[in-house]
């Protein structure tokens, strides 16, 4: 046991931040093992503990300690003390131990506190792997029906294509399949993401996806000085991805907005459409019961590369998604 810090006007300013050991004979440790306040007259003639030799230089007579009552042991000792031999009233004794059940309730506090962020820091770790395990597997399927299955399709045709011209109808099954495999594959990781970079393999992605649902693209890609992490590469892309797939699906849209640029080291991206739109505080409460995971989904990878994301919405006046990323990296706040 150590003492930390002392105050009064009996201590001087060497004394005010006093680190020193608290040796087993002391008072602290005779409290802590009475587990009840300790009350001094007369400190220099006490015979339940060895008179501590600091309190003794300072010239302390009377005193009162109490313990610092934790959930599963002390945190330590509070005392008062004063030069003049007194005796102290229970009115005295109750406040210094309701000040030391106070210092009690405060210490339990910073660290559950401390606790909860540890915990979050652990669940920030855990869902950044397991984003980029996703992200790994979403990869070696996207090549696997890429090289595996396409081939397999592709020699299928040709075989067709050889035994006779009226096989045209299976030819064109089987074109359809080809067609749909590769659209799987290159949603699952589009390789343009990893050979060609984000500006390319987005204009890509989002020209495609808008010409199919028939809207009106206004696209702003502005040029990067430099390729940003595959993290924040690999965020951006899927928040404009599921933000874009939203919009398709629910938003009745005609025409869609999205930009892209750098701005004061970071990376800014939105997308917005003038479609329905929606009540934002009911989309977080059903997202929190899990019946929406888009929502949850663009907020965690946003986070987990140290970026914050945006939502603005309200009924008939469409929606806007806006993520800010840090160029430097991408890494778990």
């Amino acid at each position: 046991m150590e003492f930390r810090a002392g105050a009064g006007p009996s201590v001087d300013e060497a004394l005010r931040d006093v680190s020193a050991r608290a040796l087993p004979g002391f008072m602290a440790w005779f409290n802590l093992r009475s587990e009840a306040p300790v009350v001094v007259e007369d400190l220099p003639a006490e015979t339940r503990f060895v008179p501590c030799e600091l309190l003794m230089a300072l010239g302390v007579k009377s005193g009162i300690t109490v313990p610092i009552a934790g959930k599963e042991r002390p945190f330590g000792v509070l005392g008062a003390a004063t030069k003049a031999k007194r005796r102290f009233s229970d009115d005295q004794v109750q406040f210094v131990w309701s000040v030391a059940n106070v210092l009690a309730t405060s210490i339990e506090h910073a660290r559950s506190a401390a606790e909860l962020e540890e915990k979050r820091e652990q669940l920030r770790a855990l869902s950044h792997k397991l984003i980029e395990a996703q992200e790994a597997e979403r990869g070696a399927v996207a090549r696997e029906l890429h090289d595996d299955f396409g081939q397999v399709l592709t020699a299928l045709r040709l075989n067709l294509q050889r035994r006779t011209p009226d096989e045209s109808e299976n030819i064109a099954l089987v074109d359809g399949a080809i067609a749909r495999m590769r659209d799987l594959a290159q949603d699952l990781r589009p390789p343009q993401l990893d050979e060609l970079g984000l500006e390319a393999s987005l204009r890509w992605y989002v020209e495609r996806e808008t010409a199919r649902a028939g809207l009106q693209l206004e696209l702003d890609l502005q040029p990067l000085a430099s390729a940003p992490g595959p993290a924040v590469s690999t965020t951006a892309f899927r928040v404009i991805q599921e933000a874009l797939t939203n919009i398709i699906r629910h938003a009745r849209a005609r025409r869609v907005r999205i930009a892209l640029g750098p701005v004061d080291g970071h990376l800014e991206l939105s997308v917005g459409d003038d479609g329905a739109g929606f009540d934002v505080a009911d989309a977080r409460k059903r997202a929190a019961r899990g019946s929406s995971q888009g929502l949850l989904g663009m907020q965690e990878r946003v986070e987990l590369a140290g970026g914050d994301l945006h939502l603005d919405s309200a009924p008939g006046r469409g929606t806007t998604v806006e993520a800010r990323l840090p160029l430097a990296g991408g890494s778990s706040r």
